[in-house]
């Protein structure tokens, strides 16, 4: 539904092409996916929360998972409420008749939640990360800052969070040391794909996956972002508008891929491949492994996706870009090869940071949450 990345117009693509033409009903097995997983953690969560005081052990590792578990908990519905609006909230852990006929809450409602349990979890897990893919605090405050600008837009409009995003990502700015962030040097490093390395300084939060355990895998899929050219399955590529306004860098090669190889070891361009599209290179493997499914972590949020949170929310909420703000947002356009923006308007500056996070985020799920909050 962004206009980053849009899918074939034939073949068996039919639940992806419902997100490009805004029609998407409620057989759509993706969203059912999704849906469901999205609850499935949340009910998983529930326990943890229903049940954590009978639990005996270390106090600080009880802690730590408790605070997990919020985080999970929230995390989830974030997803849920900005995809569907209205949706089930279900606190409880134990089944009962009256779930059988439950209604749907109105956002604000979810969102309260959402930011009750960001809160507790900041004060419950530790600074450091217990495992790669376990939220810290960082992690914690850098949603919260998130769930705050989503807050501000619609269909909640509670302008008065822009404030308070600012203010809670420049927790995460102020402490980047302490919580292990960093923008890398360049943005190849951030999609080099390794399977052996498990996420970069930049990460924020991730899901890690697994290619081991055969057909129940939670595995990431290698296929999908590749042209059938190469074996791939063609599900989704680039937007060919996006492609042509992205500026020229290093960022828009490492973003990219425009040339393919067949199996006989020839090279074919974008524009004379069967969809006609260039893919994103961010979804390959180290060195262009083919296969199906990978064990590549999927990244959730980066820290560059923290400063454009801090850049915008910080000159919505008092009209004038501050030096940090102008900083947060010159570090990730220096390093993509960009002219860094200076005299903008407090309007002017915050539609140029809307504007990067789509070039920045490119195919990393958040450009259609940005275009739906700001009602673009």
């Amino acid at each position: 539904g962004g206009d980053d990345i849009t899918t074939h117009k034939a073949s068996n693509k039919a639940d992806f092409r419902e997100f490009d033409q805004f029609a998407v009903p409620a057989t759509n097995q993706r969203t059912q996916a999704l849906y469901n997983g999205c609850y499935k953690a949340i009910q998983g969560a529930n326990n943890i929360l229903a049940n954590y005081q009978n639990t005996q052990g270390d106090p600080e590792t009880i802690d730590a998972i408790v605070g997990e578990a919020h985080f999970i908990r929230a995390v989830s519905y974030y997803w849920l409420v900005r995809l569907y609006k209205d949706i089930p909230l279900i606190q409880q852990a134990e089944f009962s008749e009256d779930l059988l006929t439950i209604g749907r809450s109105g956002p604000e409602e979810v969102y309260n939640l959402i930011v009750s349990d960001l809160t507790a979890a900041e004060q419950l897990v530790p600074n450091t990360k217990r495992d790669p893919g376990r939220p810290h605090k960082g992690t914690v405050k850098a949603h919260l800052a998130d769930v705050y600008l989503t807050m501000a837009g619609w269909p909640l409009k509670q302008t008065d969070k822009y404030a308070l995003a600012a203010a809670k990502a420049k927790e995460v700015i102020d402490n980047a040391a302490l919580y292990g962030f960093r923008l890398v040097d360049t943005y190849a490093e951030l999609f080099e794909n390794d399977p052996e390395k498990n996420g970069t300084d930049e990460t924020v939060f991730q899901i890690s996956t697994f290619m081991g355990v055969g057909s129940t895998n939670n595995a990431n899929y290698g296929f999908s972002a590749m042209p059938g050219e190469e074996g791939g399955w063609d599900d989704f590529f680039a937007a060919l508008n996006f492609f042509y306004d992205f500026p020229e860098g290093p960022r828009k090669d490492a973003t990219f891929r425009t040339t393919f190889v067949r199996g006989d070891g020839s090279t074919l361009s974008w524009e004379d491949s069967q969809t006609e599209h260039p893919y994103y290179y961010k979804y390959y493997q180290k060195n262009e492994v083919k296969n199906w499914a990978s064990q590549i972590p999927e990244s959730m949020m980066r820290y560059a996706h923290v400063l454009t949170i801090y850049a915008e929310a910080q000159a919505r909420a008092t009209g004038t870009p501050d030096d940090l703000a102008y900083e947060c947002i010159n570090a990730i356009r220096r390093r993509a090869g960009l002219d860094l923006l200076e005299g903008l308007s407090g309007p002017e500056f915050a539609d140029a940071v809307v504007q990067e996070r789509a070039w920045e985020f490119a195919a990393e799920r958040t450009r259609w949450f940005d275009l739906v909050r700001l009602e673009k």
